[in-house]
């Protein structure tokens, strides 16, 4: 596996991490630390680092017959060179025009655009609940969390979360929502979370144990 080495002037000891996202072992090292002392600690890390890479899901690339799961439906990725239409989902497949070897990288910016309208109407209607307005809505590719609310009232999310169950996928969202009413992680924080979905809780640790797999998604 490659390592990524991320040098800085903040860190004082050698600090190492598998990344689910790009598949590869990461170290951040501080600025003196040579090249040898570097690969000396991922040696002598080799077990630790063989049995993260082993819990790892296999990545999933979006190819012609693909299967890939969005908003808790299944749809299969469909190669169509002759097409003139761009991408579009007909509920079973998602075609895709143009050439093949263009099919990931047409179908990770497609699903972005879905990820972004879908998530905003299902943010709008959660809000609309509790009679908040949203500053904007914004739709990223982050690794250290799903969904964000700032104190101006912006959301922020990960557009990965629409390859999770469907009911993960509305937790995410109202526990955003929720924060618009309530900044903390109160008692009426999760009681508001609990009113726009019961099954949060179940949510909740379906994403701690299964969270990994929505990175395994690529163009």
């Amino acid at each position: 596996m490659p390592i990524r080495i991320v040098r800085s002037n903040k860190s004082s000891c050698l600090k190492l991490r598998v990344d689910s996202m790009d598949q590869c072992v990461k170290i951040t090292a501080p600025i003196h630390s040579t090249l040898r002392d570097i690969y000396a600690f991922a040696v002598n890390h080799n077990d630790w680092i063989k049995k993260r890479l082993s819990e790892l899901p296999l990545p999933i690339f979006f190819r012609n017959g693909t299967g890939v799961n969005i908003f808790g439906e299944t749809r299969k990725i469909r190669s169509c060179p002759d097409a003139r239409r761009g991408v579009w989902d007909d509920g079973e497949f998602i075609n895709v025009s143009g050439m093949p070897e263009n099919i990931g990288k047409r179908v990770e910016n497609f699903l972005k655009e879905q990820a972004k309208q879908n998530i905003s109407e299902k943010a709008r209607f959660f809000a609309a609940q509790i009679d908040k307005k949203i500053s904007r809505i914004s739709i990223k590719d982050t690794k250290s969390r799903w969904g964000s609310c700032s104190v101006k009232n912006n959301l922020n999310f990960s557009w990965r979360i629409i390859f999770a169950p469907i009911e993960v996928y509305e937790y995410v969202i109202a526990h955003e929502v929720a924060h618009l009413k309530e900044h903390n992680h109160s008692a009426k924080f999760w009681k508001q979370v609990e009113a726009f979905t019961p099954h949060y809780k179940e949510s909740d640790k379906w994403l701690r144990d299964n969270g990994k797999k929505l990175y395994r998604y690529r163009a």
